[in-house]
């Protein structure tokens, strides 16, 4: 399975997590509508530790850190409204920040290390990371200091894909609880990854995120009136 297809299973969890959270959340379900609701977030929880481990492997591919920082940037702020669209109704809610500035922090944390690792920096430049540990939190970024705890664990571990997973995944069940047990069936798609890239799709992948929370938000709209 190539990277491509990685990212691929990723949205399409991601889609079906976000489907439930912008519309069904807003409405009046009864006892069928709420297990279809619960069963969509569950399918959704693969979603994010996927993109940490894809986040790790362009990382240690990637020939240029900072446009990729850049892009990241660039589309967490980008996806903002929509992202506060379609999770709370409001054009802009600080309260929850969208998943890229979680994947921004996770990126400069993991870039921080590998100077480390490689005697580029002193230890001290550690602090770099708790800044970024503490940014995410202040921010509420989506699963705030713990994703980027999970990128840099799944970084430490790249060496070793299953257990880098199960490691980011272990901590979203130690901090979230067993909400993101689901989040293990990513597994399977991780071991059959082979680390190839696949077709270069990087901004149908970047794009898709803020245009599917601006649609739900239109869809939900109309289904309420």
């Amino acid at each position: 399975m190539s990277g491509s297809i990685l990212k691929l299973v990723a949205m399409i969890s991601m889609l079906i997590d976000h489907t439930a959270a912008a519309t069904l959340r807003f409405m009046s379900m009864n006892a069928t509508q709420v297990q279809v609701y619960n069963l969509m977030r569950d399918i959704g929880r693969m979603a994010f530790p996927i993109y940490c481990y894809l986040l790790v492997e362009g990382f240690l591919h990637t020939t240029d850190v900072k446009k990729y920082l850049t892009r990241l940037g660039l589309f967490a702020l980008l996806s903002e409204i929509p992202f506060d669209l379609a999770i709370t109704g409001k054009v802009l809610e600080f309260g929850h920040q969208n998943v890229f500035f979680t994947l921004f922090l996770g990126l400069v944390s993991i870039w921080v290390v590998d100077f480390i690792q490689k005697k580029r920096l002193p230890v001290t430049g550690y602090v770099v990371v708790f800044i970024c540990l503490c940014t995410a939190w202040m921010l509420k970024t989506d699963y705030a200091y713990t994703g980027v705890l999970v990128i840099i664990v799944m970084y430490l571990l790249r060496r070793k894909k299953v257990l880098a997973f199960l490691a980011g995944c272990g901590l979203l069940l130690l901090f979230y609880g067993t909400g993101e047990l689901p989040a293990l069936v990513g597994i399977i798609f991780v071991a059959l990854y082979n680390g190839r890239r696949g077709l270069n799709l990087k901004y149908f992948f970047y794009l898709f995120y803020p245009v599917h929370l601006a649609l739900l938000a239109i869809v939900r709209e109309i289904i309420i009136r």
